[in-house]
Formats: C-alpha cells, sequence, structure tokens
C-alpha cells in the first residue's frame, strides 16, 4: 500500500526531474521514490564511495596500461635507433647535402600523402577535383607531379616563392648562386634582397651557421646595410629562402680543385699519389731492389 504525497518544487528542478525521467523513461514518482530511498538509506555513503572507489580502481588499471604500453613503445625506439646507428655508416660530408635533399623530398612526400587523407584514412581528393601542382619529373614511365611548392623545391626545380604563375616571374633553385644586398641584420643572420626582386619572395636568410664569421662576432660590423654579396640557395621551404656563403666557397674551392686536377692530367702530370713519391711502398721498393 502507498501513500500520497504532494510536494512542491522549484521550477529547476522540476525541469530536471522530469528531463531525467523523460531519458530513462520511467515514472518521474519512481525517480523521486528512488532518490529518497538513496538518501535515506543508512549506508547510503558507503554505497557512494564504494561507487568511486570502483571507478577510480579502473581509471588506474587504465592508466597502468597505458604506461606499460608507452615503455614498450620507448624501449622499442631506442633498440631501433641503437639498431640503426650500429649497422648505418656515417655519411662523408660530401654526400651529406644530398643525403638531406633526398629527406626532405621523401618528407614533402610523406606529409603530402598524409595531407590528402582524412583521419579515418579515406582518400579526401575524389573524381572532378582541382588540384595545384608542379612537375617534377618527366620520363618514360610518366610524369612526377607535386601539389606543393615546398616539395617541387626540395627535388630541385625552379618555383616561385610568391607562388605566381606568371612567365617572368623569378624563379629560384636549390643549387643556384645568387647576388644581392643586404637588408637587414638580426642577431641570427642577415636578410639579403635578391637583385632583380622586391619584397618577401626575393629575400633570403643567412644563417649565421652559413656566414663563415667567427662565433660571437659583430654581425653588423661585418655586413653592413647595402653590401653587395654572393651565396647559394640551399633551401626553400615553406615560402622561405635560405642561402650560404660557405656552401658557396666549398663549391668555387671543389671546381678550382677539379679544373686543377683537369689541367694537371692533359699535361701529363701525376699526382703524387699516382707517382708513389715520399709513400711508404716506395721505400720498401727501393730496399727490397738493393
Amino acid at each position: 500500500m502507498r501513500t500520497k504525497h504532494t510536494f512542491r518544487l522549484p521550477p529547476d528542478l522540476a525541469g530536471k526531474l522530469a528531463d531525467y525521467a523523460a531519458r530513462k523513461r520511467v515514472p518521474q514518482a519512481l525517480v523521486v521514490e528512488t532518490a529518497l530511498a538513496s538518501h535515506l538509506s543508512p549506508d547510503g555513503p558507503d554505497r557512494l564511495e564504494a561507487a568511486l572507489a570502483r571507478r577510480l580502481d579502473r581509471m588506474t588499471r587504465q592508466i597502468e596500461r597505458l604506461e606499460r604500453h608507452s615503455t614498450i613503445t620507448n624501449e622499442t625506439l631506442a633498440l631501433f635507433i641503437r639498431f640503426w646507428l650500429t649497422h648505418t655508416p656515417p655519411l662523408p660530408d660530401t654526400a651529406q647535402k644530398a643525403a638531406q635533399a633526398k629527406g626532405r623530398e621523401r618528407y614533402e612526400g610523406f606529409i603530402e600523402a598524409v595531407d590528402l587523407r582524412a583521419p579515418d584514412g579515406t582518400m579526401k581528393a575524389a573524381l572532378g577535383d582541382k588540384l595545384r601542382v608542379r612537375v617534377l619529373h618527366v620520363d618514360d614511365q610518366g610524369v612526377r607531379l607535386a601539389p606543393t611548392v615546398e616539395a617541387a623545391a626540395a627535388a630541385g626545380v625552379s618555383v616561385s616563392l610568391d607562388g605566381s604563375t606568371e612567365p617572368d616571374a623569378v624563379k629560384f633553385a636549390v643549387g643556384q648562386i645568387v647576388s644581392g644586398a643586404v637588408e637587414r641584420v638580426e642577431s641570427y643572420g642577415v636578410f639579403l634582397q635578391i637583385d632583380g626582386t622586391k619584397g618577401r619572395a626575393g629575400r633570403g636568410l643567412l644563417p649565421t651557421s652559413e656566414l663563415g664569421t667567427p662565433r660571437g662576432a659583430d654581425l653588423r660590423k661585418a655586413f653592413g646595410l647595402g653590401t653587395k654579396l654572393k651565396a647559394m640557395i640551399i633551401g626553400l621551404e615553406e615560402g622561405k629562402m635560405r642561402l650560404s656563403l660557405t656552401a658557396l666557397k666549398d663549391d668555387e674551392e671543389r671546381k678550382e680543385f677539379e679544373g686543377f686536377k683537369g689541367k694537371g692530367k692533359g699535361a701529363g702530370i701525376e699526382s703524387p699519389a699516382a707517382s708513389g713519391f715520399g709513400t711508404l711502398g716506395d721505400l720498401l721498393k727501393k730496399h727490397g731492389k738493393k
């Protein structure tokens, strides 16, 4: 047998009661009865504490599982890095720039592939979509395209940093030698405005590591505003140009050395290694003949 009671509830509490009963699909009287029984029960706090304890235990197990997975991932990565460093010989200085350029090209290709896919792995691009691309390579197998300027620049293709498609637009490529005037000097490098250009599209940065100056040198004294410089482009990334004086110097010295070798071969001059001058092998041969 049930006793009838009449309650007056505030409008906001009455609204919450109606919403909860509608979501659970139960009568409002049953919700009020259950709430009163739980509130007036002597072991109500104990049951609430037990429910909280169960939830905290479940959260603790989840955190421990995540920690275990993170530890396994870190150990796997550490073993891979150790294996890679142990079995991969270091590149010579002459091959590092080419390897870095190839690495940038592969990274850009990876970024492009990721950018063209949705979070669920499906391809964003569909038939009929328009993509702005540049030709990177043409051979018997077909044409290789890249949807970003950065990937084209990393592959050594001449690109326009301001995105202009005009035929007379100034274009740059990695390895190109340019001339310009010092426009701005900062603590981290010198900005060079390329001759024949205006604005950011023709401005490149000479980092301090590529200037060839001693550590701690005053760049504002060494490179006054308007100073004419010749540099080599070593990077075109995200619409920014990186220049180098040291790379240009190394390139000029290498060309001079190769030219000297070519002249020496043409004149019949043998190198010290080829003639055996001053080597241990020559001394042993002399003693053997004696």
